[in-house]
């Protein structure tokens, strides 16, 4: 399950991450929090899919302690501020697209994309 999900994570490198805002500052009580901002490109499915991810990884760390410090915890987008709208990642496959965006541009803008195939995204244990 991890090689797959790593391979989707080498696809979208690093442009097709979604961007971060502070949105609390830490205090002595309180950890930092960061509230996602998704990228108008990226799919509803994506971002589902990486929703997932990070669900299952949190489940997997409750009870074990670690040294460190711990990691932000990021919040889902409040729909206050616009998405992203840096540039899209090219060569992905379609199903990584929102099809409302891909036909907002014009027939250029998408062969410059070099779509790929739909491929489905790993199963993520629930």
């Amino acid at each position: 399950m991890w090689d797959e999900i790593q391979e989707v994570l080498d696809e979208l490198d690093v442009g097709g991450m979604s961007t971060d805002e502070t949105e609390t500052e830490a205090t002595r009580g309180a950890v930092k929090a960061v509230r996602r901002r998704e990228k108008i490109w990226r799919s509803r499915e994506l971002s589902e899919f990486w929703t997932k991810v990070e669900a299952f990884d949190q489940r997997k760390k409750q009870g074990n302690s670690k040294q460190g410090n711990p990691g932000f915890e990021r919040l889902p987008s409040s729909g206050e501020k616009p998405p992203s709208n840096s540039k899209a990642v090219r060569r992905l496959p379609r199903n990584y697209y929102t099809t409302t965006w891909l036909l907002s541009l014009h027939s250029c803008e998408r062969t410059r994309l070099q779509i790929l195939p739909e491929k489905p995204f790993p199963d993520i244990a629930e």
